[in-house]
């Protein structure tokens, strides 16, 4: 009864009789008293209330250790990797996606679906392609163990998304060629991996005239949905790509129209996660936004997010090499300050340390410096150990840290 009030625009009306429900329920009903803070939960990420969807995941997750409930736990790691994505805490959500993963077998087998593919996009958000690549794997893997058709679509959409990601345009490109372009309504309910998003986000990359056309017609359709049903959350999704469909076909004041309903939704419950994904076009825009109208504070909070979350991407300016952008960014060297490490890094991993600035994965570096993948890795334990970290993404953050 409280999604359906949501789903017909009666949102206060569904949170305030839940929230009245949990308060009255016996608190040893544990699986009644779970299930209600779940139906909160739900309503918070179909509306985009990342925070609040947190808040209740918490309690939650303990009820469910204090009384063994395994699929209630899967279900509150879920919730709350994907309250931290939302919000642009990829750490935090990489490691509950990770938990959620390890219950797979007990969690509803689409939640396990998502949980799976919000971890191959977090880990390829956090640079770690390598990672993203083997949760990719085992999701596609997972959906055929489920033995029911309308899994693998979405481990191979998935699989596209990453790869567009990583800036392999002719893989995702392949997958768009073939997926089904209608939306699916109930795709569009709260899940981290819809493939019709994900096809407009390849036809947006594709970037020619007749896959524009085909973006912001796709895109009408899933607004149109989501707006019906008020999922929230998927409406600031399907804004945010209709801002760079506009943009792309030089219409820049419709879409910086757009990008503002867009930050206008997301703003309250802080679901910045879209905008990271749109990476350096999206900083562009919203910095020429910002110079429209410098008193818009949501754009400077946002920035202020990305900045945080992805570094690089607002430090990089249109059109410039990102690593270029990188090195720009840095202090000059101190030729007179000795190095911070124990042991100084060695010009190949010096080397691999820049590649892994690049966002490459162990195989490409490899073929870039002519070695074996072994090889890489032996080097990449070397600099995790002199540096003293346990991540690609680290061992780059704390490279820059060092002005090594």
């Amino acid at each position: 009864l409280g999604l359906a009030r949501c789903m017909t625009g009666q949102r206060k009306l569904a949170v305030s009789q839940l929230k009245a429900h949990i308060n009255a329920v016996d608190p040893s009903d544990n699986f009644l008293l779970s299930r209600l803070i779940a139906g909160l939960i739900f309503i918070y990420l179909i509306v985009g209330e990342s925070l609040l969807a947190r808040a209740a995941a918490q309690p939650l997750l303990e009820v469910s250790k204090q009384h063994s409930m395994r699929p209630t736990e899967a279900w509150s790691y879920y919730f709350l990797a994907c309250s931290h994505l939302h919000n642009g805490e990829l750490e935090a959500a990489s490691q509950y996606f990770e938990q959620a993963c390890k219950l797979r077998y007990v969690l509803e087998p689409r939640a396990a679906v998502d949980a799976l593919a919000g971890l191959a996009l977090t880990q390829q958000l956090m640079g770690l392609a390598d990672e993203a690549a083997d949760s990719c794997l085992r999701l596609e893997v997972f959906a055929l163990e489920m033995k029911a058709p309308i899994y693998l679509p979405v481990a191979q959409s998935c699989r596209a998304r990453i790869a567009l990601l990583r800036g392999d345009l002719a893989s995702a490109t392949a997958w768009c060629r073939s997926a089904d372009d209608s939306p699916v309504f109930a795709e569009l309910w709260m899940w981290l991996e819809a493939p019709s998003l994900t096809q407009t986000r390849v036809l947006i990359a594709i970037g020619s005239s007749e896959s524009l056309n085909q973006a912001a017609e796709l895109l009408q359709t899933i607004r149109h949905t989501s707006e019906t049903c008020w999922f929230t959350s998927q409406t600031i999704e399907a804004a945010v790509l209709q801002s760079l469909v506009l943009e792309k076909q030089g219409r820049t004041d419709d879409a910086m129209l757009t990008l503002d309903e867009a930050l206008s939704l997301a703003g309250p419950g802080q679901w910045i996660r879209p905008f990271i994904e749109a990476g350096p076009v999206m900083v562009d825009l919203l910095k020429r936004m910002q110079r429209r109208n410098p008193s818009a504070g949501r754009i400077a909070t946002l920035l202020a997010a990305l900045e945080k979350t992805v570094p690089e991407f607002v430090q990089q300016a249109p059109g410039r090499d990102r690593r270029e952008a990188q090195k720009d960014s840095l202090p000059p060297p101190d030729d007179s300050s000795p190095t911070p490490l124990i042991e100084p890094l060695t010009n190949r991993e010096l080397d691999i340390l820049e590649l892994l600035d690049r966002r490459m994965q162990n195989k490409e570096i490899a073929a870039k410096l002519c070695i074996s993948s072994q090889t890489v890795g032996s080097h990449l334990k070397n600099i995790y150990q002199k540096i003293g970290v346990n991540n690609r993404l680290k061992a780059v953050q704390a490279a820059k840290r060092l002005k090594i």
